[in-house]
């Protein structure tokens, strides 16, 4: 089956063409651009490259956040309409899924994004042998980064682009991963969908939305 995978929780959004289990390209945009205005355009130039046809995708995967607002609702529009457009199916990956799964089998994981205003939305994620996965033992939410380091227990990894942020309040005391690895990358997404989709996850165009966890800015300042 050939999968189609979206990550653009980030200002560097990124897609990945795989054959089930097998990357085949992974793109990402040049750092110095701040939009996924180009994403679709690059999606259809490298399936020409590989040889596929838009209507030959079978799963799209996409994550859905958290991370930037305009960014998300970019990548799941995509998803949503190839789905609708092609019958592909629709599997949504957690942001912190993704970030946890690019340091695996770390058994204790912090996945960490910037949420402004000096904070971070964070997550405690524990590795299962069992299910080989990760599972969520916090429930995602922003938080000051000092607080986030008393509850996270002193084992933990932590990984993602809010890991900066922890550094700044702890200084060097701190399990950090690679910085390799902090950034989302759709080959991760890839990985993930396929997986869950041999599992029979389905994810229905309509109802899957973005992660927000909190109102942008400017929805704050209207409510007051």
């Amino acid at each position: 089956m050939h999968v189609l995978a979206l990550e653009t929780s980030t200002r560097q959004p990124t897609f990945a063409l795989a054959d089930e289990d097998r990357l085949l390209v992974e793109w990402q945009q040049a750092s110095h651009q701040t939009t996924a205005a180009d994403l679709l355009p690059a999606i259809h130039e490298h399936l020409g490259q590989v040889g596929w046809q838009p209507n030959e995708i079978g799963l799209v995967g996409v994550s859905i956040g958290p991370g930037s607002f305009s960014g998300l609702r970019v990548g799941l529009t995509i998803a949503k309409t190839w789905c609708h457009i092609t019958g592909a199916a629709l599997i949504a990956i957690d942001t912190f899924d993704v970030l946890a799964q690019q340091v695996a089998p770390a058994p204790l994981v912090s996945a960490l994004i910037p949420a402004q205003r000096g904070q971070v939305f964070a997550s405690l994620l524990k590795w299962s042998i069992k299910q080989g996965e990760y599972q969520s033992l916090v429930e995602p939410t922003w938080w000051d980064p000092l607080a986030w380091l008393r509850e996270a227990p002193p084992e933990t990894l932590h990984t993602g682009p809010g890991v900066s942020l922890l550094q700044q309040a702890a200084g060097e005391r701190l399990r950090v991963a690679e910085t390799s690895v902090w950034s989302p990358r759709a080959r991760t997404v890839a990985q993930l969908a396929w997986h869950h989709y041999q599992r029979g996850q389905r994810d229905d165009p309509m109802r899957v939305v973005p992660k927000y966890v909190r109102p942008s800015a400017a929805e704050e300042k209207q409510r007051g």
